[in-house]
């Protein structure tokens, strides 16, 4: 089997490789760094700041932050993580009806 997993995904294929390494072949994490690196990289302010979004998931209650006010979060997110790039507004009301 062939795992590939992006941002969130990279985290759980690193778990997947250690926790159930047998049926795994290959495995391709992008985004996200090993979490041994990534956590020494979080020691840096600027990556502490793009990566604040991380521990807020891991809270109790984060599902309604998310979804609070239209899922206003989630298009703060758009913006700042594709700045210059403008979202359809179809597009961006068939995201929310998928969170």
């Amino acid at each position: 089997m062939e795992l590939i997993g992006h941002d969130w995904g990279a985290l759980i294929t690193y778990d997947a490789c250690v926790t159930a390494p047998e049926p795994i072949e290959r495995a391709l994490a992008l985004a996200i760094p090993h979490p041994l690196t990534f956590m020494g990289r979080l020691t840096h302010p600027a990556r502490l700041r793009r990566s604040w979004y991380i521990g807020l998931f891991q809270l109790p209650g984060s599902g309604w932050i998310v979804t609070a006010r239209d899922l206003a979060l989630i298009d703060r997110l758009w913006r700042q993580w594709s700045p210059g790039f403008s979202l359809d507004p179809a597009l961006q009301a068939e995201l929310h009806e998928r969170l």
